[in-house]
């Protein structure tokens, strides 16, 4: 049986000229940041997924095949817009990939998967 959640955790999303957002575990709680333009630290509040959420999340992250995401996705040709991080330890299990602009073709399914984690705080 998987552990009930993750040994760390930390994602974000956002860009510099909008809103970003922030999720990091902490001692077994998540959390949850939002940033304004230019990254200013705004509303900051935590969160403690039931176990019920805690394993949605896995068995999405297990579905979408995120542990085999690669390591860097960049886009060539815009260099502004939406950065993204996802660096999660579960167990044997780790990812550590990152974006700008591109994005592996599960990534609308994570981010609803995030979202539901968060139960109503935003993410995307």
């Amino acid at each position: 049986m998987p552990a009930e959640k993750p040994s760390s955790l930390d994602l974000r999303i956002g860009g510099y000229m909008g809103t970003s957002y922030s999720v990091v575990l902490k001692r077994g709680v998540l959390h949850h940041v939002t940033y304004g333009p230019e990254y200013v630290a705004g509303k900051e509040c935590s969160v403690r997924p039931t176990e019920e959420q805690w394993a949605a999340f896995l068995e999405a992250l297990d579905s979408l095949r995120v542990w085999s995401w690669d390591e860097r996705y960049q886009s060539s040709t815009m260099l502004d817009g939406t950065s993204w991080k996802v660096e999660i330890t579960w167990e044997d299990k780790t990812i550590r990939s990152s974006g700008s602009n591109s994005f592996p073709k599960t990534f609308q399914a994570y981010l609803e998967a995030v979202d539901a984690l968060l139960a109503g705080l935003p993410f995307s």
